[in-house]
């Protein structure tokens, strides 16, 4: 008797590995140096491409006192929440922009 291989099930909606409407997240060590462009926003680029749907060579504007940094780059050990802007929601092609935000707020307040 054989048996036909219908594929992996572990990936449809309801299952941990389903990835559909989840928020798209960055550890701090996968973006490059901090850098400030023209307007005077810190912006660092994404590295690798990410699982949750962030690809390299995206910006992810780092706001000021809002996002730990050492030494120039995003904090690492931690992982950031990504919110693509409303101009990268517009373009059809190319990198996408995000602000990142931390997952714990209240750990970085002044």
């Amino acid at each position: 008797m054989a048996f036909k291989m219908k594929g992996i099930k572990n990936f449809g909606e309801g299952t941990p590995l389903y990835k559909k409407g989840d928020k798209k997240t960055i550890a701090g060590e996968d973006t490059d140096i901090i850098k400030t462009d023209s307007k005077g926003k810190d912006y660092a680029l994404s590295m690798y491409d990410m699982a949750s749907g962030i690809n390299e060579g995206d910006t992810l504007f780092a706001p000021k006192h809002k996002i730990p940094s050492v030494h120039g780059y995003v904090m690492g050990g931690e992982n950031y929440d990504a919110t693509e802007t409303e101009d990268s929601k517009k373009r059809k092609k190319g990198p996408k922009s995000y602000t990142l935000s931390t997952q714990n707020p209240e750990k970085y307040q002044d």
